[in-house]
């Protein structure tokens, strides 16, 4: 399940599934990332989240989870290095340690306006 996994990650801020550990230097995260979502919307239907795939507000990663957007600070995850990007070479969403937009889809790393990838 995608909380499960985001649970995992989150607590070990690091190498999951073959992806460089966040902030040591490796690609693992992008810290102009950032900066591309600081005027996005806080998500509050599960379209404004992207469904499960997710979405970023700075280095805040928001998905939308059964009835509600689940917000989670990539930067105070256990490492400052850690950001918010896509993940599309090991999972196909935005999570914590990803590297910049859906190449399919660049306009959505941000939350709000459409959702291009359904599921609510």
């Amino acid at each position: 399940m995608r909380l499960n996994t985001l649970v995992v990650w989150l607590a070990l801020c690091g190498a999951v599934f073959g992806m460089a550990a966040c902030g040591d230097g490796s690609g693992g995260g992008d810290a102009d990332v950032d900066t591309e979502c600081l005027d996005a919307p806080e998500p509050e239907t599960c379209d404004d989240a992207h469904g499960d795939t997710g979405c970023c507000v700075g280095s805040v990663l928001y998905f939308w989870d059964f009835d509600s957007a689940i917000g989670l600070d990539c930067s105070d995850e256990n490492d400052p290095g850690c950001t918010c990007g896509w993940t599309g070479e090991t999972d196909g969403w935005y999570d914590c340690g990803g590297d910049g937009a859906d190449p399919d889809h660049p306009g959505a790393m941000c939350c709000g306006g459409s959702n291009p990838y359904g599921g609510c």
